[in-house]
Formats: C-alpha cells, sequence, structure tokens
C-alpha cells in the first residue's frame, strides 16, 4: 500500500487477515498512515475518554474518514441507549493541542481482541495526554467502581446508598460491630507498620451467614465510614477468556492502593474454570498490598477448602447469624420509632413479638413491620394486632419454606 491510500482500506485490510496477524498489520498500517507523526498503540480502548472530556479535560469530535461500527444497546438504570464503538476514529483537542484515537476491536474465537492508536505531533504529546487521562480514571470522584461483563464502569448511584448509610443504622451484635470497625479501621491506618514487618499489607475478610442478616448493610456502612475507594464486583464474565475478567478486576484495584474490594456471593463468582487463576491473583502478596476484600457468601461448604480454610487468603471470617432476641427487639422498635402514635404498637407487643420471631433473618423482622403497617392500614385497626396476625402469618410461611427446603433450618448460633 502507498502513503496515499486511506486509513479504511488499510484497516480493511488488516483485518482480513489470519487472526495472529492482525495486530502488527494494523500497527504497521496506522503508523505508515501518520508518517511523520508520533504513534502509540494500547492495548485496550480507552473507555473513559467521554467521561474524560466532560469532566472538561478536553474536546472530543468523531471523524468520518475511518467506517463506524457501533452498537446500541439499552441501560434499564439509566433508561437510555448506550452506545459500544468497535471500529472508531476521533480528534481529541487536548492543551490546545489536536490527536487522534483510533481504535479496532474483532472477534478471536469465543472473545474479542483489541488495539487502540493514539496518535499526535511527537512523543512528548502523546505521552503526557495518556498519562493524565489514564491518572484521571484511576481516580474515583463520589462513584463506585463497578466491574461487570468484563468491563468497569462509575456507579453513581451506589455511592449515594453508601453516603445514606451508617455504622448507626446497623442492628448487629455490639460485639461483632466493634470487631469490625476495629479490625478495618487498625488495618488502613497501618501501612506504616505494616511496612516496617516487611508484611504485605492486604487484608481477606469473609462474611459468612444466611441471607438476610445485614451482610450488604454493613459493607455499605463500613465504606461510608472508612471513607476509602470501593470496588464492587458483580460478575468475573465477559466478552473474553474466563480468566480476563479476574485479571482486569486485580489490576485496577492494585492500582488504587488502600481501596476496598466487595466480592458479593463469593460461592457464585467462583467456578472450576476459573478457581485457580483466582488463587493466584489473590496470591500476589506483593502486588496486592493495600487491598482489602470484603467478600460474602450465604453457603460456605459451597466454596473450596482452598479458599476458604487458607489464612493467607481470607484471614478474618465474620459471622452473621440469625439476630438473637435483643437484636430483634431493636430492629421492630428501631423501625416504629418515628413513626405517629397510633402508628406505633406498645413496648410490651415489640417485646412478645421478638420473642415468637425466633429464627427471622433481619430481612424477615423487615418484612414484618412493612406487612403489618399495610395490615394496619387496611383494616384501621390497632398496629398490635396487626403486628401479632402478620407475624403468625409470616411463621406460617416460613415453615412451610423450610419444609419444602427454601429456608435454611434454624440451627446453633455462630
Amino acid at each position: 500500500m502507498t502513503q496515499t491510500q486511506t486509513l479504511q482500506a488499510r484497516f480493511d485490510a488488516a483485518l482480513r487477515l489470519p487472526t495472529p496477524a492482525v495486530r502488527y498489520e494494523l500497527t504497521r498500517q496506522v503508523s505508515e498512515h501518520y508518517a511523520g507523526q508520533y504513534v502509540m498503540a494500547v492495548a485496550y480502548w480507552l473507555a473513559e475518554l467521554e467521561a474524560f472530556a466532560s469532566s472538561r479535560a478536553c474536546t472530543i469530535e468523531r471523524l468520518p474518514t475511518l467506517v463506524a461500527e457501533r452498537v446500541a444497546s439499552w441501560e434499564p438504570r439509566r433508561g437510555a441507549l448506550e452506545y459500544v464503538d468497535f471500529v472508531s476514529q476521533q480528534r481529541v483537542r487536548w492543551r490546545e493541542q489536536s490527536l487522534e484515537i483510533i481504535t479496532a476491536e474483532w472477534a478471536v474465537d469465543s472473545s474479542n481482541a483489541s488495539r487502540t492508536f493514539v496518535v499526535g505531533a511527537s512523543r512528548e504529546l502523546v505521552e503526557a495526554f495518556y498519562t493524565e487521562y489514564t491518572h484521571w480514571t484511576l481516580g474515583t470522584r463520589d462513584e463506585v467502581m463497578v466491574f461487570d461483563h468484563g468491563e468497569w464502569s462509575r456507579d453513581q448511584s451506589l455511592f449515594a446508598s453508601i453516603q445514606s448509610s451508617s455504622l448507626d443504622q446497623l442492628v448487629l451484635a455490639e460485639s461483632l460491630r466493634t470487631q469490625l470497625v476495629t479490625d478495618l479501621e487498625r488495618f488502613f491506618a497501618s501501612r506504616e507498620l505494616y511496612r516496617e514487618l516487611d508484611v504485605p499489607w492486604k487484608r481477606g475478610a469473609l462474611f459468612i451467614g444466611p441471607p438476610g442478616n445485614g451482610k450488604t448493610l454493613t459493607i455499605r456502612a463500613l465504606a461510608k465510614h472508612l471513607k476509602v475507594p470501593v470496588f464492587y464486583v458483580k460478575s468475573f464474565a465477559g466478552h473474553h477468556n474466563p480468566h480476563h475478567g479476574i485479571g482486569a478486576v486485580f489490576q485496577r484495584a492494585r492500582q488504587s492502593p488502600g481501596c476496598m474490594m466487595v466480592l458479593e456471593d463469593l460461592d457464585t463468582l467462583i467456578s472450576e474454570y476459573n478457581r485457580s487463576f483466582f488463587l493466584n491473583e489473590l496470591d500476589g502478596f506483593a502486588l496486592n498490598d493495600g487491598l482489602c476484600i470484603i467478600a460474602t457468601t450465604n453457603h460456605p461448604e459451597a466454596l473450596d477448602a482452598a479458599i476458604i480454610d487458607r489464612p493467607s487468603r481470607f484471614d478474618r471470617k465474620y459471622h452473621f447469624a440469625l439476630p438473637a432476641k435483643p437484636e430483634r427487639y431493636r430492629m421492630i422498635d428501631r423501625w416504629f420509632a418515628n413513626r405517629a402514635e397510633r402508628a406505633r404498637p406498645t413496648e410490651s407487643t415489640v417485646s412478645q413479638i421478638a420473642a415468637d420471631t425466633e429464627g427471622f433473618s433481619f430481612a424477615y423482622l423487615k418484612e414484618l413491620c412493612v406487612s403489618a403497617a399495610m395490615e394496619w392500614v387496611a383494616s384501621g385497626g390497632r398496629m398490635d394486632d396487626a403486628l401479632v396476625t402478620q407475624c403468625k402469618l409470616l411463621r406460617s410461611q416460613m415453615n412451610s419454606k423450610r419444609i419444602a427446603g427454601l429456608v435454611a433450618p434454624i440451627g446453633p448460633r455462630g
């Protein structure tokens, strides 16, 4: 090909080649097309370029030189279409300088491969732009970083839910709450002590217990209290191979020492296909410096012994058992505390219900309070009567589910 041939023709030729040759040929063709300028190849596309521009760090102009492949999908949470560019060419105006960003992504077996090129007048310009962009992406600004479908995204709504949480809202056994707060406060404040001892500044905490007993609420309250960056993993799965997601998660978290990585329902995130790779990343002692991993599980028996029994992986285990009577009383009393007097049960009724709800999780107790309030509104009777009636109803439903194997039997408190 000659210098005068279009970038489109160069891309078309490169993408028709056998898969192992595509990356090399794309780099060669782009370098020839932009002869005299500096071309830097980047392994992944600049996924947050538009967000970077929205922060007024630069401006973006789409160029028609290269035929774009844009794929649209509906994002239910935002109620809007989202677009992903698989082939694109953009002009970026940054610090009164112009650069071009060219991206291509193509299928490789059951996953995708990609290459992004940053083109500018000089190496200094290109590297300065990319350095500023990378530093910006590593920061968190009133948001939680969420990993799902093989990609990171910024979630302001999840951050808002964390900010609305507090330790005072937790109805946990006081010993558990004190231990959790003290342990994690001490961990994040002890970076220099870990260095003095020449041991990795890392922590793995596993929250264990049946569903509905406050594990998620506790994580949110701790994140608010500790004021650290939060990286939340919904799934390791993605468009790439099974190992790609795990590597991307740990790589990103390691770039923010002093952060919290949240792995909810760990037993569903780990499978026989990714377990060994997960363990290898978890054991990266030096690499994981500054990383606090908080994982939860409703089914510890489903976790491999290599995960749950190895102290260097999850060295702290906290058991969120079904609430005892004092916690049940506090939960019910607190739920009705700010209601109008006529909409509050008497203290004796709260005490009776706290005694009658042995085996109820916090989630079941909340359901009891809500359903009692709805019953009270519908019937126009006394809140005490509504609470007693709904308690009996939920107890019968729970027993039916337990017989069917849908609810775990009441066991000893952990």
